[in-house]
């Protein structure tokens, strides 16, 4: 005896759209006219009906997925020893036997390591680093290559943080280390804010005239890169001095600073 199987059915959960859907295609199939008004339908949705959308799929990397085929989960957690170089590339030395002395590090130390401190200037490390590097001499090593060697050593915290994160090999020479050190914590934005404070520059109401000028020189040489003339810095120190010190100053210039 054999038994009927019911076919299985979905159930549609717009059952009013599909039915209306299945008699306008009957009507247009036997070549009468549907009112879309009287269906129910909008302009849109009959354009929604009518339009499918336009697919675009992702051409594969194929050079990706030529390289990656055959690797394992275990190969991507391989170690890559490529990663292990440092940032600085360590140009070659042709001296038979070279050493940080430790009296190197110990005047690295006197003039301190750079932290990234709110009251570091990293132009004051750079200029102080070159003058401890100044102090040595070491055949069969340049001065570019004696510098890059021991720039790392002037750092710590965050700032010898950021500079072994660097991509290795990306610095071939101590002006490219100078430049990034500086565009890492000298950047645009402060260089404006710095020269923006000295072209702004206004003497404390109880500030002495001697205590302004040393604060005005060290604004300036904080900001070395102001790109302000020297005689638009003297006029603008000068205006900025309350009324008596520019009175004091006058008189004792013979008001040559005015003239």
């Amino acid at each position: 005896m054999h038994r009927l199987l019911s076919p299985e059915y979905r159930a549609d959960p717009e059952i009013e759209r599909t039915f209306r859907i299945l008699r306008r295609n009957q009507r247009e199939n036997t070549g009468v006219g549907v009112n879309l008004a009287e269906e129910g339908y909008s302009s849109e949705e009959t354009m929604a009906d009518q339009v499918e959308p336009e697919v675009v799929m992702a051409e594969p990397d194929i050079i990706g997925i030529a390289n990656d085929r055959g690797r394992s989960i275990r190969d991507y957690a391989a170690f890559d020893p490529n990663a292990m170089n440092t940032g600085i590339v360590k140009p070659e030395i042709t001296a038979a036997q070279f050493e940080f002395k430790p009296m190197m590090f110990q005047m690295l130390q006197t003039v301190g390591q750079f932290s990234r401190a709110a009251t570091e200037d990293p132009h004051l490390h750079l200029k102080q680093f070159l003058k401890v590097a100044s102090n040595f001499k070491i055949p069969g090593i340049t001065i570019d290559a004696f510098r890059l060697r021991l720039f790392p050593y002037s750092l710590r915290d965050r700032p010898k943080s950021w500079l072994n994160s660097l991509e290795p090999n990306a610095i071939a020479n101590w002006n490219a280390l100078a430049e990034k050190f500086l565009a890492k914590y000298f950047p645009p934005v402060k260089n404006a804010k710095m020269r923006n404070d000295i072209t702004s520059f206004r003497q404390g109401d109880d500030e002495a005239l001697f205590d302004a000028w040393e604060r005005y020189k060290e604004m300036l040489r904080q900001c070395p890169h102001n790109g302000i003339p020297v005689c638009i810095q003297l006029e603008t120190f000068y205006n900025g001095l309350i009324p008596n010190s520019r009175n004091m100053l006058d008189a004792s210039s013979g008001e040559a600073l005015i003239s």
